[in-house]
């Protein structure tokens, strides 16, 4: 019998999956759970129950499994191996190695930009504040250029609201663009909008939708701007006032979307699938309406190292690292497309990781984007530890659709795990853009699209 105790973890959905293993006499039942190893701020009490597997609880070979991937793939273990002995009485003993991440992040949160500078400062993260499901959010960056004009940035999202049926989030934040604003190739001018925000929305989760299950969010927001021409092209300078170019104002907007998403990954997947799609009615000083959508599908492939994800049966040893998929394809398709007075702090400009990698952060500005990516990542290593990465961008970004600017760039990069923050992956890369232009870096903190 189960101990009720175990019960506790266990949904509708859970006991018809041990139901049907039962049938097939695939199910066992926890004797006991032994921790070899064990650092980070999750007890031995607490990782079982993450597993689902404290004592007394039922026990399939292939659930569990699934359950030690997600929990890794989620970054709440940042190690995470295991040996099952069966006992005579049909029981199975599970032996854990662990070390879980802490849920709060301080990292720092440095940038490049040609008319700022370098931008340095920290940000701040608590995935699971108060030991649920919310996460805090906090950073600062200071100019190099312009270093009494910091951005903040504060943001709290609930994703407890009813048992986890419904969420909330609330952002607000101060902050510049320092950029170019090109058109074709010519530098119009040097700008600086500086904007304040307050944006907050309310989530339906669980919602099904064409056969999959996401989020319904209605948004809310309110901005104001101020706007300084750093400096105009000459011919345009001849023929305006520089106060013509100015974009001062503030507004709101009311937005609806919907997300879905199934990654084995949250950070760095290699299997699964990311769809959002929204829709933005702004008023005000600015009145424009906007439409984006980010579809990304990863498919795993023969690595070209000969890497092989381990297997549930190939070995009495098992390491969750090990068995996720060792090589993938990574494809996504974004459309940007706003139509009205969009203001230049709203626009849509080439960067080197949102849109074309390859290219500078801060030039070629335009109101419609469509652009499609593909990447081909592998492990180097067995257990996934260092990566590497070959991709290719395309882009159209314009004012019309029929008169967009293409871009195109390939480039290469590799991420690795370093030993802080609980193990997480930092990574670079270098694009070229196809005609020998604007060659452009970034990097990534634990995070790949």
């Amino acid at each position: 019998m189960i101990e009720p105790a175990a019960l506790a973890v266990l949904s509708l959905d859970d006991l018809e999956e041990f139901a049907d293993a039962y049938q097939r006499g695939q199910m066992r039942f926890v004797a006991e759970v032994v921790i070899e190893d064990s650092s980070g701020p999750l007890t031995p009490e607490q990782a079982a129950l993450v597993l689902q597997v404290p004592q007394g609880a039922p026990y399939v070979e292939a659930r569990f499994a699934r359950m030690a991937k997600w929990a890794y793939g989620q970054g709440i273990f940042s190690r995470l191996e295991w040996e099952v002995w069966e006992n005579t009485d049909g029981s199975v003993d599970i032996h854990l190695w662990y070390a879980s991440r802490q849920s709060t992040v301080l990292a720092p949160d440095v940038s490049y930009n040609s008319l700022a500078g370098w931008l340095y400062g920290v940000r701040y993260d608590d995935y699971y504040y108060g030991g649920q499901n919310k996460q805090f959010h906090a950073s600062t960056q200071f100019s190099e250029n312009f270093g009494n004009e910091p951005k903040v940035r504060l943001a709290w999202t609930d994703n407890t609201v009813n048992h986890g049926r419904n969420s909330y989030y609330v952002t607000g934040q101060v902050y510049s663009n320092w950029r170019q604003r090109l058109r074709d190739t010519t530098n119009q001018m040097n700008i600086r909008p500086r904007a304040v925000e307050l944006d907050a929305g309310y989530a339906w989760n669980g919602v099904k939708l064409g056969g999959l299950s996401g989020s319904v969010t209605v948004g809310v927001g309110g901005y104001n701007q101020d706007f300084y021409v750093l400096g105009v092209h000459q011919d345009l300078a001849d023929d305006l006032p520089r106060s013509d170019f100015s974009h001062e104002g503030g507004g709101g907007y009311v937005s609806l979307a919907y997300s879905s998403a199934r990654r084995d990954m949250l950070f760095t997947p290699r299997d699964g699938y990311y769809l959002m799609s929204r829709v933005e009615q702004h008023l005000g000083d600015f009145n424009f309406q906007r439409f984006k959508l980010d579809a990304r599908k990863y498919i795993p492939v023969p690595n070209i190292l000969g890497r092989e994800p381990q297997r549930i049966r190939d070995e009495k040893h098992l390491d969750v690292r090990r068995m996720f998929p060792t090589a993938s394809l990574a494809f996504q398709l974004q459309g940007n497309f706003a139509d009205g007075d969009v203001p230049y702090n709203r626009e849509i400009w080439v960067d080197s990781s949102n849109v074309a990698r390859g290219f500078l952060y801060d030039s070629h500005a335009g109101t419609k984007l469509i652009s499609g990516r593909a990447e081909y990542r592998f492990s180097i290593d067995n257990a996934g530890e260092y990566e590497g990465f070959v991709f290719s961008d395309h882009a159209g970004l314009g004012e019309t659709l029929d008169d967009l600017q293409a871009f195109h760039s390939y480039g290469l990069g590799t991420l690795m795990t370093i030993p802080i923050y609980g193990g997480i992956k930092v990574g670079g890369y270098y694009g070229f853009s196809y005609d020998g232009a604007d060659n452009g870096w970034g990097l990534s903190f634990g995070y790949q699209f």
